[in-house]
């Protein structure tokens, strides 16, 4: 059967090219991951920030609350300017979180990948080809979509450099799916001689009369 890729970069094999993918991508989304779980650390703060920059911001400007309707004004104001800075927040936080589990899930395929591709093991290869080809479908919407949405050379460059990353993510996909099956072809080739050998000495063993 062939295989859609023999070597990777014309340079590695394909054990050698889905552990150095596996090396990258875990190392990447590690980082990733940390950063997102910063940011996650850090949107509380943020907030409570926010909320005191609007105070402070009103004591500069000279805000003198003389009567009530204009108290009642400035803290309609206020209260408005908080409302949009919580929700906000909230929003921030939940993609944040969202981020969190989707790094979280390819990095573990990720590690099954590099682990999958030292030991040979072929079925730990799978969970990160289906992560990874999920990913090409939403990147090719999400372009389709920004296409659309976008105009002139926006749109050009939209589809240019999503363009690149997909075909860099599917060259990606294919050099671990081409490892996937090589090991598919090994194992199927163990088994038939595994079973030619049985074959051969139960036809040579001499039967008791």
């Amino acid at each position: 059967m062939t295989l859609p890729l023999r070597r990777f970069l014309y340079c590695f094999t394909l054990k050698q090219g889905t552990i150095l993918i596996a090396i990258l991508e875990l190392l990447l989304f590690a980082f990733g991951l940390f950063l997102l779980l910063l940011g996650c650390a850090n949107t509380q703060e943020i907030a409570t920030i926010l909320e005191a920059d609007i105070e402070d911001s009103a004591q500069r400007q000279g805000i003198v609350l003389s009567s009530e309707d204009w108290s009642d004004d400035f803290n309609l104001q206020n209260e408005v300017k908080l409302a949009k800075a919580q929700h906000l927040n909230v929003v921030v936080l939940v993609g944040l979180y969202i981020a969190v589990a989707l790094f979280s899930i390819h990095l573990l395929s990720c590690m099954l990948l590099l682990y999958g591709a030292i030991m040979r093991c072929r079925h730990l290869l799978y969970p990160w080809l289906c992560i990874v080809m999920f990913s090409l479908v939403f990147w090719c919407t999400t372009i389709l979509v920004s296409m659309f949405l976008a105009q002139g050379y926006k749109a050009i460059g939209v589809f240019l450099i999503g363009s690149v990353h997909i075909a860099k993510e599917f060259f990606l996909w294919l050099t671990v799916y081409s490892y996937y099956r090589e090991l598919g072809e090994k194992e199927l080739n163990l088994c038939i001689e595994e079973h030619r050998i049985k074959k051969h000495i139960a036809a040579n063993k001499p039967y008791n009369v």
